[in-house]
């Protein structure tokens, strides 16, 4: 036991110099990677798809380099004009400072936290599917015509910023020591992964009940105007059980479903097609400011 421990300090040292966030993004990928050709093979890895199937790989890798290069809320924040930025600044000089969870056992005050961030995300989620508006930015997502775990990253970096923003909330009112917070993000990225990955499992009574699976978020996906707004919670289930949008369907069933948008989406190219969202959603918004603006204006005449 003293020689492991001796030698973990060793083993570390040579990755002095490199960022927590890639070496957390290393071991969640290596630790996912292995996961899954454990649990299906290679022929429908992530690890396959990603080297070969050539389809929205591109778009992938780009946003996986964005975030954790610490790149896509910075790039965000530019395209909102520099609004966010404004208001992120706002929230942290309005709001008091962070309850910090203490549940007398680090383990029990990382799972509090996780529930509270992930009931956010859950409210998140369900109003990028809900607003039109919101949705031309979250469609990017759904874009991926193939499932792999990088699909995780493949987030629009507006709507990475919107998020960014929302979540300052929960983070601010029930904040947590650092390790705990860092402890929760890894697990919930970590889950994200393996969600986004080409395991189509419900993982049984834990994916019915506590966790989503892999299935689920692949149902999630589907093109099936049936399964369109179900499973929106990040992590846990409960969201989805308590609020209507849980759905479940056979293994043979979620094996068939079809994932991904048009085939307008796919095979833009990375920039081109972030570019593409932003000038997309800056008309659905010139849209919605114009019909609120006629719709006042009706109102104002009739009154």
């Amino acid at each position: 036991m003293g020689k492991l421990a001796d030698l973990i300090p060793k083993l570390y040292s040579h990755f002095d110099g490199v960022p927590s966030s890639l070496l957390a993004l290393f071991a969640m990928i290596a630790l996912a990677t292995a996961f899954e050709l454990m649990s299906i093979g290679w022929r429908e890895s992530s690890l396959r798809n990603i080297l070969i199937y050539r389809e929205g790989r591109g778009t992938d890798i780009l946003m996986a380099l964005l975030y954790h290069f610490k790149l896509l809320l910075p790039l965000g924040i530019l395209m909102s004009g520099g609004l966010i930025y404004v208001l992120l600044k706002q929230i942290r000089v309005q709001l008091p400072h962070p309850l910090a969870w203490d549940l007398g056992h680090p383990v029990l005050s990382t799972l509090a936290f996780l529930i509270v961030l992930d009931f956010f995300r859950y409210w998140w989620h369900r109003a990028f599917h809900n607003f039109k508006v919101l949705w031309v930015l979250h469609r990017y997502h759904h874009s991926a015509p193939a499932m792999n775990f990088l699909n995780t990253f493949r987030v629009h970096p507006l709507e990475g910023a919107i998020g960014q923003l929302w979540l300052m909330f929960p983070l601010l009112f029930f904040g947590a020591p650092a390790p705990q917070v860092f402890a929760a993000q890894f697990l919930v990225s970590f889950h994200g992964l393996l969600c986004h990955s080409n395991i189509k499992s419900d993982w049984g009574w834990a994916g019915r009940w506590l966790v989503q699976s892999p299935a689920a978020h692949r149902i999630h996906h589907s093109t099936q105007e049936s399964h369109y707004g179900k499973n929106l919670g990040s992590t846990l289930v409960v969201w989805d059980l308590l609020f209507g949008t849980f759905h479940w369907e056979k293994p043979e069933a979620v094996r068939a479903i079809v994932i991904g948008l048009d085939r307008q989406e796919v095979g833009q190219r990375p920039f081109r097609y972030v570019a593409r969202v932003y000038l997309d959603f800056l008309i659905a918004v010139k849209t919605l400011a114009a019909n609120m603006f006629r719709q006042q204006m009706q109102f104002w005449r009739r009154t």
